[in-house]
């Protein structure tokens, strides 16, 4: 399983921030969904729930239960680590992390999270299109 694991993000501008509650431990980098139960920022995972695949942003950074978190989910964003041009990068099933379509199985929601721009650079693009792996 190749996790492009990020642990730092700088964006172009706020354009597409907002400022959330933390529902759980998130670090700088991670996908994120918004608990509709609760109205906090929890970390997304294709392996959960069609709800817990519903990938609303990257957190700009870390935070823990109860502290507030920006999420940006428009703007391009310069990494830490080697992305792949022009590859798409889909939600993982280790919670807040992104990988490659091939590493999905069966049971997996497939929810496109960016596109590689560079190797230090990805292309947010949402996409939760709530079907699974067969």
């Amino acid at each position: 399983m190749a996790i492009l694991s990020i642990t730092s993000i700088l964006v172009d501008s706020p354009a597409g921030e907002g400022s959330f509650v933390a529902g759980e431990a998130i670090d700088d980098g991670e996908v994120v969904y918004l608990d509709s139960v609760t109205g906090k920022v929890k970390l997304a995972f294709c392996n959960g729930t069609a709800a817990q695949a519903t990938a609303t942003g990257f957190a700009l950074n870390s935070a823990i239960l109860g502290q507030p978190l920006t999420i940006s989910n428009l703007q391009v964003m310069t990494i830490n680590t080697g992305a792949a041009p022009s590859i798409l990068y889909f939600l993982a099933a280790t919670p807040g992390k992104i990988f490659l379509e091939s590493d999905l199985v069966a049971t997996n929601y497939k929810s496109i999270i960016c596109v590689g721009n560079t190797a230090t650079t990805l292309i947010p693009r949402f996409w939760n299109t709530g079907i699974v792996k067969p």
